[in-house]
């Protein structure tokens, strides 16, 4: 039989040794596996404080108004880029292989659709890598169809498909970039306000003229007319269509049908053949833009479309005699 250790060190020593023994195996049953809190992702919904500019996503945009509305939302998130660097109307190929290229580092495009970007969907195809995700602003948009059944793509001049394509870049970039889901989300619920404030304002300007005709240079305008109940009438389908002398009697027959004062015309387009109408009625040309180029060089922010599309409701309603 052994005998213990008689010191009062040895016994304390015992003492202690059996003590965290005795408590070691009266908490084994009830230990669980610790909880650790997962690392921070990019897929943490938690994150909605603004990212340093150099942990921004790249974002490219195949037209202006998408450009706005994507810079709208990303704010805080993403770096917003058009595709195209020269401000080309994206009617026609203007993104060059430098722009084409940039593909390769974003991480999303997002696109009008409704057959806006047709010329640039091969040089597309061509350079974006298979993990590039493609927003399309349109996806929800009833079209209106042209007289050659195709969709018109001038979506963005009515302030409620505005607010479609605001809420498809939400999704789009949210699906894409979960951890800034929230921002996003906040960041379009405070433009889609404005957008809701722009056409209350429009709407009011332009009841008095429900049912009215005006004439614009080319299709630019059948979303916004429907939107105010009001009827456009273009000298030409597309910005590179020349009129014929058709043309030109079909809407000199409306600028001439009483109460319009004015023609409207996109900054550089057709203002030579216009005025020729106008000439002949001793009606006015007013700008209208369409939102479809920048100046060479220049950057707009989302307050552009704002204020951009109060001056045409000015300009709309100057032309129907307001």
């Amino acid at each position: 039989m052994a005998v213990l250790p008689r010191s009062p060190a040895a016994v304390a020593c015992v003492v202690v040794v059996l003590s965290l023994l005795t408590a070691g195996c009266a908490r084994a049953p009830e230990q669980a596996t610790p909880q650790v809190a997962p690392p921070a992702t990019a897929a943490d919904p938690a994150e909605t404080g603004p990212r340093a500019p150099q942990a921004r996503p790249l974002v490219l945009t195949t037209a202006l108004p998408l450009t706005l509305f994507t810079r709208a939302v990303a704010d805080g998130c993403a770096a917003v880029e058009p595709l195209s660097s020269d401000g080309g109307d994206p009617h026609h190929s203007h993104a060059r292989p430098g722009d084409l290229a940039r593909l390769g580092k974003a991480g999303v495009l997002v696109v009008n659709g409704l057959g806006l970007e047709a010329p640039l969907e091969a040089g597309i195809a061509a350079a974006a890598p298979p993990d590039l995700v493609r927003v399309e602003a349109s996806r929800a948009v009833t079209p209106l169809t042209g007289p050659d059944g195709a969709p018109n793509p001038h979506v963005w001049l009515d302030p409620q498909r505005a607010i479609q394509q605001v809420q498809a870049i939400r999704d789009g970039l949210g699906a894409a970039d979960p951890g800034c889901r929230a921002r996003y989300a906040a960041n379009a619920a405070a433009f889609i306000a404005q957008l809701e404030r722009l056409d209350g304002e429009l709407a009011t300007r332009l009841a008095p003229f429900a049912g009215r005709r005006f004439v614009v240079s080319h299709d630019l305008a059948p979303y916004l007319a429907a939107r105010y109940r009001l009827r456009s009438e273009p000298l030409v389908a597309t910005p590179d269509s020349l009129p014929s002398p058709t043309d030109l009697q079909r809407v000199s027959a409306v600028a001439g049908d009483g109460g319009l004062k004015a023609l409207l015309a996109e900054p550089g387009g057709h203002g030579g053949d216009l005025q020729t109408v106008a000439s002949d009625l001793g009606l006015r040309i007013l700008p209208f833009d369409p939102l479809e180029t920048l100046p060479a060089g220049a950057t707009a922010g989302p307050a552009h479309y704002l204020d951009t599309m109060r001056r045409n409701g000015e300009a709309l309603v100057s032309a129907l005699g307001g």
